[in-house]
């Protein structure tokens, strides 16, 4: 009898924790359930929640944050258990950029959605040093399962579900849904409300409509697409990012997809 999963790992203190098994390639394998996981920042993780993380038997974290975001929302793991952690600098990471980007929202010198476009565009390079080790960790059968996030989990993690889905051989289009559940498991309008309260709260910023900040708690098909055009535009195929980029060689997929793939 087969064993029933769900994509969504329901947390009281997380969100948009998602299992990336049960898809299909396009030589008709599957990706195994409960070996790759994808996800929001773990701060607010309940004893009931760090126990069931525990049973997913994770071994192996990419943590995208930078270093800001780490330190004020470090990740609760059960005490019996902790994965490894792999994190790496980010250009900016001692940067105060979050007036200005918001000072550019509120004065509509960009609007959301353009930034959302611009980060997807930087993300390639700004994230090849995780996105190199993510898949050199997924190459060792001994590192899974494993679990990679940010703090929502649907931008640096959403380019690095695209990167591991095209690896493993998933349609494009599938890839896509996959990238745009996030509206189905992302709190918008929580986080909505607290994007706001920081811009007035930290920057002064004077604004009374928060739909100027929606695109920017919400997935966008065409953010994702900027991310692949930029990486088209610069090495000519996503494939040659992988290998001249990030160091994936043929070996490497085919270890990644022996791992992964039933």
């Amino acid at each position: 009898m087969a064993e029933n999963h769900s994509r969504a790992i329901e947390l009281e203190g997380g969100y948009n924790f998602r299992d990336l098994g049960g898809y299909t390639t396009k030589d008709g394998r599957q990706i195994a359930w409960r070996k790759l996981f994808r996800s929001g920042k773990l701060n607010e993780l309940t004893q009931t929640d760090r126990n069931r993380v525990m049973d997913l038997g994770i071994k192996s974290v990419v943590d995208f944050r930078r270093l800001p975001e780490r330190t004020d929302a470090p990740s609760l793991w059960h005490d019996d258990h902790e994965p490894y952690i792999a994190t790496h600098p980010h250009p900016n990471d001692m940067a105060e950029g979050g007036a200005s980007i918001f000072g550019q929202l509120v004065n509509e010198e960009i609007s959301a959605r353009d930034l959302m476009i611009q980060v997807y565009r930087e993300m390639p390079e700004d994230y090849a040093a995780h996105y190199t080790e993510m898949l050199r960790l997924l190459a060792n059968r001994t590192d899974c399962p494993l679990l990679f996030h940010c703090t929502a989990g649907k931008d640096r993690t959403g380019l690095g579900a695209y990167l591991i889905l095209h690896v493993l051989g998933v349609e494009e289009d599938l890839i896509f849904e996959d990238y745009l559940l996030t509206n189905q498991f992302y709190p918008a309008d929580h986080r909505l409300m607290q994007i706001v309260q920081r811009a007035l709260d930290e920057y002064g910023l004077k604004t009374s409509d928060p739909e100027v900040f929606r695109p920017m708690v919400a997935v966008d098909a065409d953010y994702l697409r900027s991310a692949i055009t930029a990486i088209q535009q610069e090495y000519g195929s996503v494939e040659a990012y992988l290998e001249k980029r990030l160091g994936v060689t043929e070996t490497t997929k085919e270890t990644v997809r022996a791992n992964l793939l039933d």
